[in-house]
Order: C-alpha cells, then sequence, then structure tokens
C-alpha cells in the first residue's frame, strides 16, 4: 500500500545495513532518514540489485 514502510534497519557507529525485500519495478520511493536525538552528519547510501 502506498505510505507503507518496506524495511527497516539500524546503523550505529557507521556500521549496519538495512534489508528490505523485492520491490515493484514500477513506481517511486522516499528514502527517510531519521537521525536520534538531535544527532546530525551525513549518510552514503548505496542500492544494490541482489540475485
Amino acid at each position: 500500500m502506498d505510505g507503507d514502510p518496506v524495511g527497516g534497519g539500524c546503523v550505529i557507529g557507521g556500521v549496519g545495513r538495512f534489508e528490505v525485500g523485492p520491490l515493484p519495478k514500477s513506481g517511486g520511493y522516499v528514502l527517510v532518514l531519521d537521525p536520534w536525538a538531535d544527532e546530525t552528519g551525513s549518510a552514503t547510501v548505496t542500492v544494490r540489485q541482489t540475485g
């Protein structure tokens, strides 16, 4: 359903990952990064196709 989360994960100290099942080929996606508390910084996101 549109707007529902499809996956999640955790990154602590720059180490972690997000696991998501297959996504539909059509449509758009929104990636939300929500830092804990008032922390700020930067993020590099890599999207990989497996299989």
